[in-house]
């Protein structure tokens, strides 16, 4: 201990008192005396001493008291005991130790010994004293890096943002365990109308496993605003991550497009669980609500790809797959942090008690996303899962119920004048993957008359173009898809006969002014051996009772499409050649 430091000596034997006090004096340090307990109370919180030699057994308030009342009012501050006794027994010495003592110092007094207690006192103060200190270094540290990681996850969640998410059709579960988390969920809008969905799952958890997230959510949000397909989006997502993650990091994850106006599911799906497409609930009221039949009718979507970010680009397959889907169809993802999830005793919540769950859910009136969160809770019972969780819900829902369209558009355009023509075509190979509408979305965005109704102009130029390709040039019949096994069976067959392509699709597009509206007129020409006219009147002008959203089958929306969206609909030359027009007031609001 220090020279200046204060020790304490409260004895009430004024001989006892007196030689000790001049033992410490002796030994360099200053003496603060007391008689009895109340003393010894008041000299230590006037004098704060670094020690106190306290006798057992005083008047007014005994050793035991004196050092209870120490020990309280010292927090956490090291302030060492002495105790000064005469006792031998155990209980008695027991009650110094219990009461805070430190340590014993028996009478007669030994010089030696009282400087070695007094020194290796001294050590343990100051070890306490460092600990505090660190422990104080460590707080300032923690809260450093925890503003650090604040303001970092606001600038996460501004790439990574989850606004098109909060929409009628969209429920969804995210429990990260960190503030930062490997899972990511994000959706949008795309210019044709439809609406893409990403949900990714990266190796491992907290800031490690999220850096790669806000690539990935950028090219997903860049892409879908550009209107590129499916295909094209794993592609750019895959050759991103493969570029800036570090060896034995990727990303499982499932990419779909779902186009509520023709009843369509495009996926991607790598690393995932399986998805599972749920009936409409009043499916199970004509089934008399039996899960096993509930059962049967839900359809698997399984994962037949590696993970994004393992692959080079070269050897990347972006083949996507499609499924027919209809209104109040669901559509149920997750990650594996839903099936890993363990139990106190070990037991993973796994795919058959999934299964279960939303064969039950099938049933009832409770939503997918509310029921997982409580049968979860009931298996994890009073502990907590160790894997960021996420699982999404969503309903297929009647396209012309809700207006799709994205909030703005990211992209840098200048006006153009609004009386232009132009015309490109599209041959052989480049049809395997070729997608339309992103090559004309900024030439188009030049009109400022035509970008309110863009959602609606990229619905056209690709209904126009699969038209074209899949009936014109590869002449599928579209009569396969009557029924769900059919139209897997029309994919597989479009997927076959693009391998060997040959053939052509033509667009040309006009634009020009007519009093206070801009008129976009599109012709769309392929190499086929045309359409049945005849038979696309009939589909243009279905039955007055057959209704948009009672259709059984899953062919011939397209052109109805084209005919609800167009001021004009006309098939030429055999059905080589499809015209639209659309006519767009110069003055509307751009969304």
């Amino acid at each position: 201990m220090s020279a200046a430091a204060p020790i304490l000596v409260a004895d009430d034997n004024q001989v006892d008192r007196l030689i000790l006090a001049k033992i410490i004096r002796d030994q360099g340090y200053d003496v603060v005396e007391a008689k009895d307990g109340e003393e010894a109370v008041a000299a230590y919180r006037a004098h704060q001493p670094q020690a106190i030699l306290l006798d057992a057994l005083m008047p007014k308030m005994d050793g035991f008291e004196v050092a209870r009342i120490v020990k309280s009012d010292a927090n956490e501050s090291f302030t060492p005991i002495i105790f000064l006794t005469a006792l031998t027994e155990a209980e008695e010495l027991a009650r110094c130790i219990d009461a805070g003592g430190d340590d014993f110092l028996s009478k007669p007094y030994n010089r030696v010994l009282l400087k070695a207690k007094l020194a290796a006192l001294q050590r343990l103060k100051d070890l306490q004293q460092t600990t505090l200190q660190q422990r104080d270094s460590i707080t300032r540290n923690n809260q450093r890096l925890i503003q650090e990681q604040e303001a970092a996850k606001a600038i996460f969640d501004r790439i990574v943002h989850r606004e098109y998410l909060d929409t009628p059709f969209v429920r969804y579960l995210m429990s990260p365990i960190a503030l930062f988390n490997g899972d990511v969920l994000v959706g949008a809008p795309t210019p044709r109308g439809s609406y893409n969905l990403l949900l990714g799952d990266f190796t491992g958890h907290g800031l490690t496993a999220s850096v790669g997230a806000m690539p990935l959510a950028e090219a997903f949000y860049a892409l879908t605003n550009r209107g590129l397909s499916i295909s094209n989006i794993a592609q750019e997502c895959n050759r991103r991550l493969a570029r800036v993650l570090p060896a034995g990091y990727f990303c499982c994850a499932t990419l779909m497009e779902i186009n509520f106006n023709n009843g369509t599911l495009e996926c991607w799906s790598g690393g995932l669980p399986s998805g599972w497409l749920l009936p409409p609930k009043h499916t199970a009221e004509r089934n008399r609500c039996d899960p096993e039949i509930m059962r049967s009718l839900i359809r698997e979507l399984p994962s037949r790809h590696l993970p994004l970010g393992i692959l080079p680009p070269a050897k990347f397959d972006a083949s996507t797959e499609h499924w027919s889907v209809g209104p109040g169809e669901r559509l149920v993802l997750c990650t594996d942090g839903v099936l890993e999830a363990e139990s106190p005793v070990g037991e993973q919540f796994g795919e058959e008690k999934l299964l279960e769950m939303l064969s039950a859910g099938c049933c009832g009136d409770e939503d997918t996303i509310p029921a997982l969160q409580s049968a979860l809770a009931r298996h994890f019972g009073s502990g907590d899962g160790d894997d960021d969780i996420t699982a999404i819900e969503l309903t297929v829902i009647d396209g012309a119920q809700y207006d799709l369209a994205p909030a703005s558009l990211d992209l840098e355009y200048e006006n153009s004048p609004s009386s232009w023509r132009m015309s490109y075509e599209v041959a052989d190979e480049s049809l395997k993957d070729f997608t339309p509408f992103p090559l004309l979305q900024r030439i188009l965005l030049g009109t400022p008359a035509l970008r309110p109704r863009m959602s609606d102009i990229g619905m056209v130029i690709t209904e126009m173009y699969s038209n074209a390709l899949e009936h014109g040039v590869l002449q599928l019949d579209s009569g396969l898809k009557r029924d769900a096994s059919g139209f897997a069976r029309y994919y597989q067959a479009r997927q076959d006969a693009l391998q060997q392509v040959e053939g052509f699709v033509r667009f040309e597009l006009v634009c020009h002014e007519r009093g206070d509206d801009v008129v976009l007129e599109i012709m769309a020409t392929d190499s086929g051996p045309g359409f049945d006219t005849a038979g696309m009147a009939r589909i243009e002008a279905p039955a007055e009772s057959s209704g948009r959203d009672t259709l059984q089958n899953y062919h011939g929306r397209g052109i109805r499409l084209l005919a609800e969206t167009c001021t004009r609909l006309e098939h030429r030359d055999n059905g080589r050649s499809t015209f639209v027009q659309l006519v767009c007031p110069k003055n509307d609001p751009i969304h």
